[in-house]
């Protein structure tokens, strides 16, 4: 990420939970999110990795990262944010539960986009032909997005009453 200047990787807090080992990070780090091949010529970016550790999976911090991200990406730069016209989102149609949080926090299936991407040899994927450029394997991916339209009509308040509603459940326990 560090070199491509289209990614940035960004760094998960749940600030209801103090980490002892690190005061200074104002909570514990709870997963690593990013954007990924952000192209500003098109105001499009994508949220990959999506990653919230397993102690926090099932809380309150996907959607508030999820959340935070697209207030970020999808406000116009005078509310503070980078005025992105789509931010989409690229799962493995085999992880049910990762195309469910996207859906959830307002994603539109697109589709699949068949041999998206390589992985290595060591995860689940489709063999690719004899003599192939590239070691691995291949993966199919179902495209998802939420864009600037479906933002401003309905998903911004779709994503505050999600964020409101966990805080609300993690505030009862």
């Amino acid at each position: 990420v560090r070199q491509d200047p289209t990614s940035i990787g960004l760094t998960i807090i749940d600030k209801t939970k103090e980490d002892p080992q690190h005061p200074e990070f104002g909570g514990s780090v709870a997963g690593i999110f990013g954007l990924y091949h952000t192209a500003f010529a098109d105001l499009v970016t994508e949220i990959a990795p999506a990653f919230v550790f397993p102690s926090y999976q099932r809380s309150h911090v996907s959607t508030h990262a999820i959340g935070l991200i697209l207030c970020w990406c999808l406000e116009l730069p005078g509310a503070g944010g980078l005025g992105m016209r789509r931010v989409q989102w690229a799962g493995n149609p085999e992880n049910i539960a990762t195309i469910k949080v996207a859906q959830k926090m307002g994603f539109l299936d697109e589709g699949t986009m068949r041999w998206k991407c390589v992985i290595p040899t060591s995860r689940p994927g489709k063999k690719s032909r004899e003599g192939d450029p590239l070691p691995g394997l291949g993966r199919d991916s179902t495209m998802l997005a939420i864009c600037w339209d479906d933002w401003e009509a309905t998903g911004r308040d779709h994503v505050a009453k999600i964020m409101e509603g966990a805080e609300a459940r993690f505030k009862q326990t």
